[in-house]
């Protein structure tokens, strides 16, 4: 018998501005693979939420470093330990973190917010602040200061009267700067017209540019799936390809995650007039990476396939949503 259910919108009240979509009851912790480096070290910050919920949609937190420590794009592996009526499990967010400079940095508390639907209410948690102690390493090279120039750098003034000053009898018509200066309104003129034409030859097929725009979109979006699989870890494999469509399908419908599902996308989608083959692709893939989550797939081959057909799908669907 069909049955219907009302999937309630979260509420504005008490939602902060770091909420990263995460609905349902959890735990957060942090910690540094060392805390002692040099300026040619790289540590890794590994931000570990456990609970139950909606655990694969969940953004990573954003961090806050202080001036002379770099971050690179985190790396997100989902484990799943749990499915009953919710899902349980752990999301680890590894971040890169490179200094600059030596010194000592505190790293901030990295607060994670959701949303509890049994108390109806949102609730922070925050980390632990990190210390971390850099010291010049072998390839450490300072900014060089430039320095003032000394007295003896500075040269006399002359005394000598103007009108007793040799001057140049050549007239400028034959001086190399006199032609220098007729030219570069020339060449800048040609040098435009060369970049307006290459521009123009270029926009002539904007199928193609479309196609390689989209095509870097969706190899953005399936990074962390390609080195999962290249390790064959099939399981974390088709949580990945799964988090990373219903990631771009939340920013490209302007959905929020927590609100995101099968209806409410197929109506957006259907709203923005697009294709039916997309729509049943986009099914297939959704259903086919559930699936592997209970049951083996078929190994690498079916792996490589699932991806190249998630990279198309993407691409497709970018392609279509900027005409």
């Amino acid at each position: 018998t069909p049955f219907k259910i009302q999937v309630m919108p979260l509420p504005d009240k008490g939602k902060p501005d770091n909420y990263g979509g995460a609905v349902g009851k959890f735990t957060v912790n942090a910690k540094l693979s060392k805390s002692d480096i040099t300026t040619d070290d790289a540590i890794n910050l590994t931000v570990n939420i456990t609970g139950s919920g909606n655990l694969k949609l969940i953004e990573a937190p954003k961090l806050n470093l202080p001036n002379g420590l770099d971050a690179y794009d985190p790396v997100v592996l989902d484990t799943i330990t749990g499915r009953t009526t919710t899902i349980s499990g752990t999301k680890t967010i590894t971040y890169a973190l490179s200094p600059r400079a030596p010194g000592d940095y505190t790293i901030p508390a990295i607060p994670f917010t959701y949303f509890n639907p049994e108390s109806g209410n949102y609730v922070t948690m925050n980390t632990e602040p990190m210390k971390v102690h850099v010291t010049k390493g072998k390839n450490y090279k300072p900014g060089a200061v430039k320095n003032a120039p000394s007295l003896t750098e500075i040269h006399n003034i002359s005394t000598t009267p103007i009108s007793n000053i040799a001057t140049n009898d050549k007239p400028m018509l034959y001086g190399a700067g006199y032609w220098t200066m007729c030219l570069l309104p020339l060449l800048s003129f040609i040098g435009f017209v060369v970049w307006k034409r290459r521009e123009e030859e270029e926009g002539k097929d904007t199928v193609q540019l479309r196609s390689k725009r989209a095509n870097k979109i969706a190899l953005k979006r399936l990074t962390t799936a390609q080195k999962l699989l290249e390790e064959k870890k099939e399981q974390p494999f088709y949580e990945e390809v799964s988090k990373a469509i219903w990631l771009y399908l939340s920013d490209k419908l302007n959905i929020p995650l927590s609100a995101l599902s099968r209806e409410t996308a197929q109506e957006a989608l259907i709203a923005r007039k697009v294709p039916h083959d997309l729509q049943n692709q986009l099914a297939h893939i959704i259903s086919e990476c559930e699936t592997a989550l209970y049951a083996p797939m078929g190994g690498s081959q079916q792996m490589n396939t699932t991806y190249e057909q998630a990279i198309s799908l993407i691409s497709k669907l970018e392609g279509t949503f900027n005409v």
